[in-house]
């Protein structure tokens, strides 16, 4: 028989080129009776907009959002992304929504859970702080866009809140600069949109490994930190504090670029409150990940967040997407020629800042109170407080109980893993005690006391969902009263 094959009209239909995902974003806090905005984009399996999509999508599985009609159309005029405007709830809950095609397979998704509750005192704002975009030069020339286009991805298709470019400080330039900080003004809608200025580093000590330095103005510059040009750890928290801005590192787990908390040192939280946890790299919380490190994961364990925590650095935690595609939130995965072009199988991560305000002052005052966290690209909800204290709180009293709110996306949550000085203190879910979940586990509550606290420790959670997405928490810090 003949090697060569010719697809049938029949086959060729099976290869589906549209949009498979319904990306949904909500806020994911408001009050009863107060009036929001949900953004719907239509994604290609690849992660990108289809903007040819016509078609109906049915609403289904709606527990009480108003101003949702049963049916959306979409026209070629939307571009794959239509705004449902002057969405409301009536009562404290937490709500959901599905949409599914009206007629075939495809596109289909589920809106993230958005939690209706009076006065609480903080809104949960959304946004991925890693992402690179042409100016970077990161070794993939056809996939990078400009600094415009990542802006307008993540407020515009991902629905997100906040968004910074962390370009390669190797790779600019006066001008590149200059044009990375014409878009960011571009795009600064306080309020509405946030963007932040920023860059990558580039420091290549074990004792550091790679930094993004965040600015909360347009008054920052970029500056080379590889050893070669001079670079040291103390140099970049040194930068990072003469502008009043942040040094968070990344990819902690790599053994290229990764930082070894064993010969590093604390920045102090003024300039390093928080690391990055996760990214498209993979996860630098612990070795036996199930979404390890890739393209070289260190043995060594002093290179993870629970052994940084457990010896002296009191870090909260972000997500970031490390995008080189120029894709807020890592939908779209990335490709290097070095590796055979094949995909990075990890999607992305983003941050969630409890905040007041949607402005950079308000988010960097969340990122320095380590009030935030970091989650797999889902927009899954976690909350944790203490004696009424959000994470990110030092907490003194005589009794070390954590009040743990939780909702997912992608039901059921399959684990919550509680964690006290890096070390697994309970489990819930598939492989652990089943208290706390409601019915159908989307939704976990509880109230975890600590039996055998003492004198000072530091707790976060873990959230796994079905599909494998994650959310991690920043740690609440307790102290005896005693």
């Amino acid at each position: 028989m003949s090697t060569k094959y010719r697809m049938s009209l029949l086959e060729r239909s099976t290869i589906y080129s549209g949009a498979t995902r319904a990306w949904i974003s909500a806020p994911s806090i408001v009050s009863p009776g107060e009036k929001f905005n949900i953004r719907i984009s239509l994604l290609r399996i690849d992660g990108n907009l289809d903007v040819d999509f016509e078609g109906i999508l049915l609403v289904k599985n709606n527990n009480g959002i108003k101003n949702i009609p049963n049916k959306l159309t979409f026209t070629k005029e939307d571009r794959g992304s239509i705004l449902l405007e002057d969405c409301m709830v009536d009562e404290e809950n937490i709500f959901t929504f599905e949409v599914c095609p009206g007629t075939g397979t495809f596109p289909t998704g589920k809106c993230n859970p958005i939690m209706a509750k009076k006065n609480f005192p903080f809104k949960l704002y959304w946004g991925d702080i890693h992402v690179h975009s042409v100016h970077g030069k990161c070794g993939t020339p056809y996939l990078p866009k400009t600094p415009d286009f990542g802006y307008w991805y993540a407020k515009e298709v991902m629905g997100h809140d906040f968004c910074a470019i962390t370009d390669h400080a190797n790779a600019l330039t006066e001008k590149s600069w200059k044009e990375t900080k014409e878009a960011f003004k571009r795009w600064d809608e306080p309020g509405i949109f946030v963007p932040i200025l920023a860059f990558e580093t580039d420091y290549d000590g074990e004792d550091g490994g790679h930094f993004n330095i965040y600015f909360e103005s347009d008054i920052g510059e970029y500056k080379d930190f590889r050893i070669c040009s001079g670079g040291t750890l103390k140099s970049v928290f040194e930068h990072a504090k003469k502008y009043g801005g942040l040094a968070i590192c990344h990819h902690s787990g790599r053994s290229i670029c990764g930082r070894d908390f064993e010969k590093s040192f604390f920045g102090g939280l003024e300039v390093e409150p928080v690391m990055e946890i996760y990214s498209q790299w993979g996860s630098s919380e612990e070795y036996a990940s199930s979404r390890p490190i890739i393209e070289g994961r260190h043995p060594k364990e002093s290179h993870y967040y629970r052994y940084a925590l457990a010896n002296g650095y009191p870090l909260g935690v972000v997500g970031g997407s490390d995008s080189h595609t120029t894709t807020p939130g890592g939908q779209v995965v990335m490709a290097y020629p070095q590796w055979g072009g094949k995909n990075m199988f990890h999607t992305g991560g983003v941050t969630a800042v409890y905040a007041t305000e949607l402005t950079r002052k308000g988010i960097f005052d969340a990122i320095r109170n380590r009030r935030c966290y970091a989650a797999s690209l889902d927009k899954i909800l976690v909350w944790i407080e203490a004696e009424g204290k959000p994470m990110g709180s030092i907490v003194e009293t005589d009794r070390a109980i954590i009040d743990i709110t939780i909702a997912c996306t992608y039901a059921p949550i399959t684990e919550v893993v509680i964690v006290k000085n890096g070390i697994v203190a309970a489990k819930y879910g598939d492989f652990g005690s089943k208290e706390g979940f409601n019915a159908d586990r989307t939704i976990f509550r509880l109230n975890w006391e600590d039996a055998d606290f003492k004198d000072e420790s530091c707790y976060y959670v873990r959230v796994t969902q079905f599909d494998g997405d994650m959310a991690w928490s920043s740690p609440i810090w307790i102290k005896s009263a005693k």
